[in-house]
Order: C-alpha cells, then structure tokens, then sequence
C-alpha cells in the first residue's frame, strides 16, 4: 500500500500539546530542502520537497525507536512502537506516518521508495505541521536527550521544544486600572465564570455594577493592590481555627519577602486565655465534646474568607486567630488579649458571632467600654450584622444584637450570592434573605464563600453574614497595606470604606438601610464579547451559548447543566440540549453532526440573513417576538434586553419587565410570580418568602400571594400548599431547636447548645407565636395531617417574660422512639394546649389504623403503638395527666416479642418521666 503525507494547511500547534509528561515533550523539527519557498514551488520541486521531509520523519521515528528507554516507563504514547516492531518482524517496512493535510490538496508526500510497501500508522511521536517560508515544520515527540541526535540529521536545520498557548481568560487594561484606584500595582485572580459561581464573592468586590444588557460577559476576575493586606494583622474572634481543612488557602509563603503568619494565638473560656500545643489548630472543648469537630467549622471558614490565598480576600494580610466560647466575658477577655498584643492602626479585628442577654442580665456597657479602649488604640472592628432578617439595630427589636447596638464598629450586612446556575446573575445585588439590614448597617459584602482545592474543586459551601464581614476585613486590610504610611482609625477606615462602595445598587433594603456594596476602589468592567450579541458574530459553533453569555463545552459536567434550553442555553447562537428529548437515540449531542471545520471557511455557507441587525425606530418596529433594545436593535428571545428597566423600547417592540404594583404603571406580574413589597416581580417558588402577604407581598398585582395563615392556606392548590407549609416549617424547625438545647439527651452538637441558649428563644420564637400559635391550635387536626407540619404549641403565659412556642412533634416522637427523660409537664399544663396535642394523637391514631386495615399479620411495634395511643387519649381526654406521666413509650422490639419478656424488662427499660400537675382554664401556670 502506498503512503501518501498531505500538506497541513492551518496550524495546530495546541491540538498536538497536550497530556504530554514532564521528562518528554514535543518538538518542532525544521526541515530545509530547496531554498524555494513551498506554495510557489513547481509541482517537480514540491514532489522532492515531500520525498525529503518524509524521509526525515521516517529516520526521527528510527532514532525514536532506537532510544524508547529513554522515555520512561509511564508514558503511553510510545505504545505505538510494540505495534511498529511487530509489523517490521514480518517484514523490513518503512513507516507510513498518517498525514492530516486537508484531503482536497493533491500535494503528495510519499516515503524514500515510492516502490516499497509501506505501514500505514496515525503516529502520535512524530506529526506533520505545514511548510513555513523555505522550509517544513513536523513535530517529534522525545526527551531531551535525543535533540541532538535529531539535530544532526541530514536537512534538520533546527529541533525546539514547543510552547504551549494559553489563552487570556479576560482582556484588562492595567495602565487603566492603576490610574482609576491609584494603587501601586495591580495582581489579578483569574477566574472563569462558572456554573457554581466559584470566587464570585471576590470579582464583586473589585468592579462595577455588571450591566445586563451589556454586550460583554460578567468579568470573574479578582483585581486587587499586590500588597495585598501584607503587614496587617486580622484577628478572628471565632470557634477557632484549623489549617488543615484547606492547606493551600492557609500558605504562609515561607521563605519569601511576603511571608506572613497565620496560627491560633490561644482559647478563651471561663474568662481566661488558654494556650494551644497546635497554633494550626485550636477548638473549644466542651465537657469532651469539640465544638468545631468534624466538617468545617465556622472559625476556619471565616478566616479563609478573610485571608484565604485561593478564596479569601486579603492573600498577604497575617492571621491571629481567637477561640472563645460564646459568652460575654471570653469576648472580653479575647478582646483585652487583642489591646495587649496588636499593633495600633495596622490591626483589624473581625467578629461574626452575635450574643443576646436575658433582659434581667443584659448590660452593653462593658463591651461598648472595651470597644471604645481598642478605638483609642488604633484598632478596628469589624462585625457581622446577623441572620435573623430584620432590623436589628438598636430601638429596633425586643432584645439588642450586642454588636448591632454598639458604637465604634463597623457593621457588614450580606448579598445573595449565594444561588448559583443559570438566571441567578442578576440576584447577586439582591440583600441576602437571612441578612439583617437597617440604618446602622455600614455596608454590604457577599455571602457566600466557596471554599475550593488547588483544583478549583469545592470542599465547602458556606453563607451567611459571618462570612460577609470578614470579606470587609479582608478588604480593609488591603486598604490599610496599600496606604501604609496613614494611620487608620475607627472613623478613617469606616470613611474610607463608604466612600469607596458602590452606592445604589442593591435592591431588598428597608428601613432607611444605608445602600453601600463594599469595594476596593476599582469599578471599570471589562469582559469578552458575549456569545448572545444580536449581530451573531460571537456564536458559539459546536458549543453552547449559555445565559451568561459565554461559550460552554458541553462535555465538562458542570459546564453541561448550562447547555439546557430549560437552563437558558441559547439555541440561535449555539448548540443546546433539551430534556424533552435526550432520551431519543437521534437527539444525543455529537459534534460532528453540528460542526464542520471546511464550514468555517466557506461564506456561503456561514452567512445567514437573519444574523443581520435591524434597526429599530418609528419608522422600523420589530417582529411580534421581538423587543427593541435600548440600543435600537430588534432582539429576539433576550430576556434580559427585552426588560423596560434594561431600556427596552416599548413604542417599537415588545419589551417586559420585572416591576410590578402602582408605582410601576399598575403592572402586574405574570403566572406564579407575586408582586414583592419593594414592587419586584418574584417566583414565588424561590423561597424568598417574599411573595407572603405578612411580608408585604401586594395581592392585587400578584398571580398569588402566600400566607402563613392556615384558615388560607388549606385552600390553596397543593403546590402552594407545599410552598406555604415549607415556609412556616424552616420557622418551626429554629424554635424547635431552641426547646431541645437544655435537654442533653436531645442535643447532638455541643455547638447548638452553646449557639442557641436560652436567652435566644423569645426572639426567635416571638413573631412565630404572634402570627401562628391561635390558627395552629385551632386547626391541630388539619396541621397534622400536613407534611412537616406535625406539631404542638404551648400557649402564650401571661404572666412570665420568657412565654415562647413550643411546636413539638418531633419532641412528641422522642416519647415514643427514645430512652430520653420526658417531661409531661411541657406536654400537659394548659387545657388549650392539651386539646391540641389530643387532636395530634387522633389523627395519628386514625391514620395509623387506616395503615393496618385489612393486615392479618400485625407486628407487635405496631400493636404496642396503637394501644399507647388508646391509652393516651382516654387519658388526656379525662385530663388524667398523672396517669398519662405513667405509661410506658418504649418500643424496643426484642421487648415487644413476647409478653412475657414485657414484664421481665419493664422495670430496667420504662423511660423516666415526671408527674404533671393538671391546670384548668382559672389556674394557668
């Protein structure tokens, strides 16, 4: 078989370099013949060309073969010799090495004898590239010690190793960047937008107010001053530290001029400092029990937020982390720890915890008298405003947040950034959910932080306001590093920081909430051209176009949920998947069926009438499934440009919007959307909670507004229903983790014994009670046959200050299922809510009788569970609770088998519980 070498006509330098291993790389290899250049050669002359560079090539793959011990023994692209070395023992052949020269070329290469049989073989060690002026590049895959050898083939004018490309993620101007932020120099963190939204917290903090209808796509870049907080020193007040659970983002740069420190510098309980064997790791013991065991705990998280090298803020700024127990006295005692030891204005202190006092005992004036000592000093504080989604500023609430009430600090509320995928870009300037806000919150930061390895992987996913407030200490201390020659202060820094936020941008503030998106000082946007641009140029070829805008490679899994239709994959710019048919054989993605690189070079082809931009005007109005953009052209199918708010011309188009009640023209919002109280269009799926009448949702511009009223919500259509009863669980579900904290059988982690004291329940559960404790006694019945919604409430006490919600079904089930001490009192004490829990027990009692209808083979568990609730109603029903306190809830099954063995174990197994007193409706206690 004759071997012909096609001419290659394009370079493909990148598709060659890959996967290759260190010790072994490929080469370009120079082949000089004629001193003619190739493509004006005669035919004669180029038929000598080819013959003399495959006859280099075949002697490159003979010293190649020759010397394969010299490539190691793990590298899989010399495998191709054992299949050569087989061929040549049946006979003594030449190498035919597969050219891959565009096929329309009549230019042959053939090998030394045009005569001899040749091996065909798709060679992976030696490759033809293209001629280039008076000579002909091929590519040869060798170590470093072959090169001379190869060098000193007959017509080899020269072998290099070759270079791999790397594309710029982002098109930044760095002259620009120093000129706007006058920093000294600039670093960049280069991050590719993906569908998780990996160091999206960082490219927030570091740029302008993205535009939606922007032709370029969302910049993901971190730009930040290279000294990068160096010489500041953050002290993290936290549950401690431990380096271990992300070492990369712990890297202290030994032996480098940015070396910094980073350890645990002790642990605060009982009032006292305690020092740590491990300055990489130090938690909270408490009676045996690690607060911070296990995933990551809250001290490391935020601590990487703070000065994480991969994910944090400040990369150069040094760490003193701090582990307190949560109470009062070890925040002071930490907070003296800090006057004693830190450097006066190069000294940041974060603190993402909040504390609340009993009424009796709550006093602010040590902490606000500790606060203003380390003001004089030079050191700044910087804390986190709470999760609690309201206004906790001081005046505003029952019971002050400690910090939120204090003077001399500066308060981080959190933006949502924490939804990710397709749509959610334009939620990333929206106040977080959980985010408290009012007039004394300073700024807003993201978050969420995701917490990645080296390769780019996430370990942990974390959000809060705990995680917003040290992104602000982290940018403060590049401030503070970048500017090393001023004193910063309390106020100076607090200064600073409004002044170089970005004001007017968030949306969800109430209350007179300063609307300041903290900044480092550089707000000019850059980007690349979006894939989505109307004229078509940018398309995405085999690839998707997704909703952000960017090329996705739909063979990357995470890229793939972006090339969705449902996902917001934009089909007339690229390639999409659509779930209604990637079961069908015929619909699965190839590429090959889509793409075509002669294609690309044929304008015939390429050109489609419809990628032309039309302009819109009074004179030109677009089609009925178009708007006109702000920029005066027809859009179809563009959400984001078709929205009135982006410059949609109504006049020439149709344009939507997302605005919605009275002071939006009266619009109303579409098909399960509700109109929100700041007059947004939301989904009421999102979980927002938003689209609830008790928050402010406008029913007459709502397809529906929610309600946590049970009277209404039965009926609902059941999606709803499912929606409304979720809302009002997640409030439940907090108050009954506040019930549990002092029951040590109950409590699994230590940590929410100490996150959630006593002192907390009224006010979380306080507006709760308020709204729902009458409608759920008065509809037990209904509530308990309602998924998730199987509980109780104690009713309001008039006579003591800590009256609070008790919804206990999952208490209720620790009767039945647990060996823990049961208190009847909390079961029995008020007629209202007896009759309540009564009500629970019927309708457990009659769902479970439905479940063993007809069954003839009845176990005992069950048997015994049906006779605990006969017996407990009639009980509960006479008001008995004494004898109630009696019965014996435990249904271990080798104690069920036999009856005999009942009476045998009763004693040692009976779960102890105390005797209630019985109170009528004249004598509640």
């Amino acid at each position: 078989m004759k071997n012909y070498f096609f001419l290659l006509l394009v370079v493909i330098f990148n598709y060659f370099i890959i996967n290759v291993l260190a010790e072994n790389e490929y080469y370009l290899v120079s082949i000089k013949g004629k001193a003619i250049e190739y493509d004006k050669a005669s035919k004669k002359d180029k038929k000598e060309i080819n013959e003399l560079v495959n006859d280099r090539m075949n002697d490159i793959y003979d010293v190649i073969i020759d010397n394969q011990d010299a490539y190691g023994k793990n590298d899989e692209k010399i495998e191709e010799i054992n299949e050569i070395s087989k061929l040549r023992k049946q006979k003594e052949l030449d190498n035919d090495i597969t050219d891959n020269t565009d096929d329309n070329n009549d230019k042959l290469l053939k090998s030394r004898s045009i005569e001899e049989d040749l091996i065909p073989f798709d060679s992976k060690l030696v490759i033809h590239v293209c001629p280039v002026a008076d000579y002909y590049v091929v590519i040869a895959y060798i170590p470093e010690s072959l090169v001379e050898e190869i060098k000193s083939l007959p017509n080899v004018i020269s072998c290099r190793k070759s270079g791999k490309l790397k594309k710029a993620m982002k098109e930044y101007n760095e002259k620009e960047i120093l000129n706007e932020t006058k920093w000294k120099d600039v670093a960049v963190q280069e991050n590719e937008l993906d569908y998780y939204f990996r160091n999206i917290h960082l490219s927030m903090m570091s740029q302008g107010k993205i535009s939606l209808n922007s032709s370029l796509t969302y910049d993901n870049n971190y730009y930040y001053p290279s000294t990068a907080g160096k010489g500041i020193d953050i002290y993290v007040i936290d549950t401690g530290l431990d380096t271990s659970l992300s070492e990369e983002n712990f890297d202290t740069y030994a032996g480098t001029p940015d070396e910094r420190i980073i350890k645990c510098d002790g642990i605060f309980f009982d009032g006292h400092i305690h020092t740590v064997p491990n300055e990489k790791r130090c938690i909270i013991e408490y009676e045996g029990v690690s607060i911070t065991e296990g995933a990551f705990n809250h001290g490391t998280s935020v601590a990487i937020s703070a000065i994480g090298t991969l994910n944090g803020v400040a990369k150069k700024a040094n760490l003193h982390s701090l582990a307190i127990d949560q109470y009062t006295y070890d925040v002071l005692s930490a907070l003296e720890y800090i006057k004693q030891h830190a450097v006066p204005h190069k000294s940041i202190v974060n603190i993402s915890s909040g504390l609340y006092e009993d009424e009796a005992e709550f006093s602010l004036k040590e902490i606000q008298d500790k606060i203003n000592e380390l003001n004089d000093y030079g050191i700044i504080i910087i804390v986190a405003a709470g999760n609690e989604r309201k206004n906790s500023c001081k005046g505003h609430t029952e019971f002050d947040s400690i910090y939120n009430a204090l003077d001399g600090v500066i308060i981080i509320g959190a933006l949502n950034n924490e939804d990710h995928g397709y749509y959610n870009l334009e939620r990333i300037y929206e106040r977080a959910n959980y985010s408290n806000y009012g007039e004394c919150v300073d700024l807003f930061a993201p978050g969420t932080v995701r917490i990645t390895n080296k390769n780019n992987e996430i370990i942990s996913n974390v959000s809060g306001t705990s995680f917003a407030a040290p992104f602000v200490s982290g940018l403060a201390a590049t401030i503070m590093a970048e500017n090393s020659d001023i004193k910063y202060n309390f106020e100076s820094l607090k200064n600073k920081l409004i002044e170089l936020s970005i004001k007017d941008v968030i949306k969800g503030l109430y209350d007179k909430t300063p609307n300041r998106l903290a900044n480092n000082g550089k707000r000019i946007t850059y980007g690349e051209l979006r894939c989505d641009e109307p004229s078509g140029k940018n398309k995405c070829g085999e690839k998707c176009c997704s909703s952000y805008g960017i090329c996705v490679d739909s063979e990357d899994y995470e890229s793939s949920l972006l090339c969705f239709v449902e996902n917001g994959c934009q089909s007339e710019f690229g390639y999409c998947f659509d779930y209604n048919y990637t079961d069908d054989p015929e619909n699965i993605f190839n590429p090959e069926d889509i793409f075509n690189p002669e294609d690309t070079f044929n304008p015939e082809k390429t050109f489609n009438p419809d990628d032309i931009i039309r302009i819109c005007d009074k004179d030109n109005k677009c089609e009925e499934d178009e708007c006109c953009s702000m920029d005066g052209n027809c859009v179809k199918n563009y959400n984001e440009l078709c929205l009135i708010e982006n410059g949609c011309q109504s006049e020439f188009g149709n344009c939507s919007t997302k605005k919605c009640g009275e002071q939006n023209g009266n619009r109303k919002c579409q098909e399960d959307e509700c109109c929100s109280k700041d007059g947004v269009c939301v989904n009421i799926f999102s979980n927002s909670g938003e689209c609830f009448i008790e928050n402010g949702c406008i029913e007459e511009y709502s397809d529906q507004c929610l309600s946590t009223d049970p009277s209404i919500i039965k009926d609902y259509d059941e999606e709803y229903q499912e929606i409304a009863y979720s809302y009002i669980f997640n409030k439940i579900a907090q108050c009954n983790i506040m019930n549990f904290v002092d029951d040590p059988e109950l409590v699994k982690s230590e940590n929410i014994r100490i996150l959630f004291k006593n002192e907390n329940r009224n006010n979380i559960c306080k507006a709760y009670r308020n709204n729902n404790c009458m409608e759920i006694i008065n509809n037990s019945v209904e509530y308990s046959k309602r998924r998730k919604i199987y509980h109780f409430c104690a009713m309001r006490n008039l006579s003591s200050k800590n009256d609070y919600c008790i919804p206990n079904y999952d208490k209720f089930s620790a009767v039945r299922n647990t060996l823990s001490e049961i208190i009847i009192d909390d079961l029995c004490p008020y007629d209202e809510c007896r009759e309540n829990y009564l009500g629970i027990l019927k309708a457990e009692y009659e769902m479970m009788k439905i479940k063993v209808k007809g069954n003839n083979n009845i176990d005992n568990r069950t048997l015994r569970t049906l006779k605990i609730y006969e017996e407990s109603i009639k009980l509960l029903s006479e008001n008995k609770c004494d004898e109630l306190a009696e019965i014996d809830f435990y249904l271990d099954d080798f104690y069920l088998d036999e009856e005999i063995n009942k009476n045998k174990y009763k004693k040692n197994k009976k779960i102890i519980t105390k005797k209630s007193k019985c109170y009528n409706n004249n004598n509640k206690k």
